[in-house]
């Protein structure tokens, strides 16, 4: 769940979002997405992100939300 405040010509002003904190479904949804079809195409790997999704499948981070 997220949420944007997009100003016109100067772009998001403010930015909301739920964070995923189950650790598989995480990656799941990581791997099927385009943003990382993209990562892999310009040489990236999933191990870019292991220390992120192993944090979170590790179980020391809580459900939470975040806005800037």
């Amino acid at each position: 769940m997220s949420a944007d405040l997009i100003f016109p010509y100067s772009g998001e002003g403010v930015g909301a979002a739920v964070r995923e904190h189950d650790g598989t479904k995480l990656e799941q949804r990581l791997l099927i997405s385009e943003m990382f079809r993209l990562y892999v195409a310009c040489g990236g790997s999933i191990q870019d992100f292991r220390w992120y999704l192993d944090l979170v499948s590790s179980g020391r981070t809580q459900p939470h939300a975040v806005y800037t």
